[in-house]
């Protein structure tokens, strides 16, 4: 039972108050947390500006090659338009010049398509531009955020040492004041143990007076043991 009753005061034991952690203190954190936040944010802009100037170096190179096709093909129908003229200037047979005008409504239609295709690429490469564009404002942005993040909490740490230096400043004040406070203490209790000893001695020696003498050796001694009690509170 005694083992149990044991146990039970140890669950119902108050426990140690924990110091409340310091605004400063919460402020690194904050500040650590701000910067954790902010490089998490400036990776993903580096992925995405990555992946976004890729796709517009992909576009880039598919305009080229499409413009390159518009060149050959307007090449290719100037060719069969000459070679069509100079079939009908020489009055080559209708056989000949109708495959020529085949040839020449290809190359119109072959430019015609290529155009197209040049046009797709063209306008594609402008969304690819321009998402590349927003992509590194984006970045640019991310990265100043995060200068600013690593800022915050250098600040944070100097406020902190501060709040340290005034702690450690503050502790050497009070336990000066206290060792003061314990000194004055002592000079009491001894002068008071000395008015009690003195009541004491004269309510021996003179009868008569008895009742005073213990009246004062009692009111002084409680006078001596509330500055006890002082002092041991200090002390605490």
């Amino acid at each position: 039972q005694a083992k149990t009753a044991t146990k039970e005061q140890a669950k119902t034991a108050p426990k140690p108050a924990v110091p409340p952690i310091p605004s400063e203190k919460k402020a690194i954190l904050s500040a650590k947390d701000s910067l954790s936040a902010g490089n998490k944010a400036l990776s993903d802009a580096n992925k995405a500006l990555s992946n976004s100037y890729n796709a517009d170096k992909s576009a880039s190179s598919a305009l080229i090659s499409s413009e390159k096709k518009v060149q050959e093909a307007r090449k290719v129908l100037n060719s069969a338009n000459e070679q069509l003229s100079d079939a009908k200037k020489a009055k080559k047979s209708d056989p000949e010049i109708n495959t020529l005008t085949i040839k020449v409504e290809q190359g119109k239609e072959a430019l015609k398509t290529s155009e197209s295709t040049a046009k797709a690429a063209s306008d594609a490469r402008k969304k690819t531009s321009s998402r590349a564009s927003a992509a590194a404002d984006t970045q640019k942005s991310a990265e100043n955020n995060v200068k600013q993040k690593e800022k915050d909490l250098k600040s944070a740490e100097t406020k902190y040492t501060e709040y340290e230096k005034r702690a450690v400043k503050e502790g050497k004040k009070q336990a000066m004041e206290k060792a003061k406070k314990i000194d004055q203490l002592k000079q009491e209790i001894e002068k008071q143990n000395k008015l009690l000893k003195d009541a004491q001695n004269r309510a021996k020696k003179f009868e008569s007076q008895q009742k005073q003498a213990l009246k004062e050796a009692k009111t002084t001694e409680a006078a001596m043991k509330g500055k006890i009690t002082e002092l041991e509170n200090i002390k605490k």
